[in-house]
């Protein structure tokens, strides 16, 4: 049987023994394999499109979602925090450099630098940003899911090219002021951006996670006048995940209710996740007592030290809907029954499905019980739940 005559999924299965290069030149084959191996190829390379805050990237990213076909492929949409920042890294970054973590001393063309550095401040002050994306975003219309994500060991689209251009990879960190304010117009263009869509993107997520610094409300804190403007619109939104720093120079009030204002802009969430990078010690309690979804029924918490009292404040505030509990890493500080008595409340005054414990701990000491699996987990389902969680609160106990 000639190779053009093999079936789909033959050909499907050997693709995906192939690199990019060596898929690329077996697509130019023959225009049967190519037209076979479409959905595949389509499926590996656009289905997730990570792209940055730069015009090249965001023009191609507009002439991908103006393709008859690739732009039906894309279903998540991330945008990174990659950005050129006021002075180039002597060094390459270490994501860079992986797995060997060499410092690797770089060759700036400053002439190359400055001018993509002017065109990025241009592109941010003339609104050409939110133009591009919002332009992808209305062609888009089965992207459903949209990020503001800087993943470790992946660069987003256009970054090798400044790397060619500049000697330098774009920054990732946002510790300067300048970076800062770069990542805040950032998440606010993909909002203004998200405002204008005509298609159901149902899932917003902020999960930028650099050393030494993640976003914080404060950066999310932007004029009542603007997310009054927007806010209307996020009503699509059902899923919202948030990674943010805890650490901040402000008060747990104000913290939590600039939080609780960001949030408010999302009125129909009802998939809820909030995980702190480094651990959260001191602002969870006043994010109990501020936050209310109204329609939650799924609700992740992660890396947080707190009283069981703040957790069950948290749940029973949300007890008429919520129906799957989440929690990883969490360090209960009161010592003695917290657990048990946190786990009493849930079975005694909520009607949950679904109850997740993953690496949790009693005062820094890592919890057990029967239950758990290999992975630290214990997964409790509506099925025989009271019976489950009875036995779940007889058995857990410090390792």
């Amino acid at each position: 049987m000639a190779l053009p005559n093999l079936p789909i999924e033959l050909m499907e299965i050997i693709a995906k023994e192939l690199d990019s290069n060596d898929l690329f030149n077996f697509r130019l084959v023959a225009r049967a394999i190519n037209t076979k191996l479409r959905y595949h190829f389509m499926k590996k390379y656009f289905s997730i499109r990570r792209h940055m805050m730069n015009t090249h990237s965001l023009q191609t990213l507009c002439k991908i979602s103006e393709h008859p076909y690739l732009r039906r492929a894309v279903r998540t949409l991330e945008i990174s925090s990659d950005h050129l920042s006021d002075r180039p890294p002597p060094y390459l970054q270490e994501e860079h450099t992986a797995p060997y973590r060499l410092l690797i001393p770089t060759t700036i063309d400053d002439g190359e630098y400055r001018r993509n550095l002017d065109e990025q401040s241009s592109m941010q002050n003339t609104g050409l940003d939110i133009a591009l994306l919002a332009r992808a975003l209305n062609n888009l219309s089965n992207c459903h899911d949209v990020a503001l994500r800087a993943k470790h060991d992946v660069l987003p689209w256009g970054a090798a090219t400044l790397q060619k251009q500049t000697g330098a990879f774009p920054m990732r960190n946002f510790n300067e002021r300048a970076s800062r304010a770069f990542v805040e117009r950032a998440i606010w263009a993909v909002l203004a951006s998200l405002s204008t869509c005509p298609y159901q993107v149902y899932s917003f997520r902020i999960v930028l996670n650099r050393p030494l610094k993640s976003v914080c409300p404060e950066m999310l804190n932007f004029s009542t006048v603007n997310l009054g403007r927007l806010g209307f619109r996020f009503t699509k939104i059902k899923r919202l995940h948030l990674l943010l720093q805890p650490e901040s120079e402000v008060s747990p009030d104000i913290w939590a209710r600039d939080l609780a204002n960001f949030i408010e802009c999302f009125p129909n969430v009802h998939d809820f996740g909030l995980h702190f990078v480094p651990k959260d010690r001191r602002q969870f309690r006043a994010v109990s007592k501020a936050l209310r979804l109204p329609r939650l029924q799924a609700l992740e918490l992660g890396r947080i030290h707190c009283c069981e009292a703040d957790l069950i404040e948290l749940l029973l505030s949300h007890k008429s809907t919520l129906k799957r509990i989440g929690f990883q890493d969490i360090n209960l500080i009161t010592g003695g029954d917290a657990w048990k008595t946190l786990i009493r409340a849930v079975r005694d005054h909520l009607s949950v499905e679904r109850l997740t414990i993953k690496t949790c701990k009693l005062d820094r000491v890592p919890i057990t019980a029967m239950d758990y699996d290999s992975l630290g987990t214990v997964a409790l389902t509506l099925t025989g739940y009271r019976r489950e969680l009875d036995h779940f609160v007889d058995t857990v106990r410090e390792v």
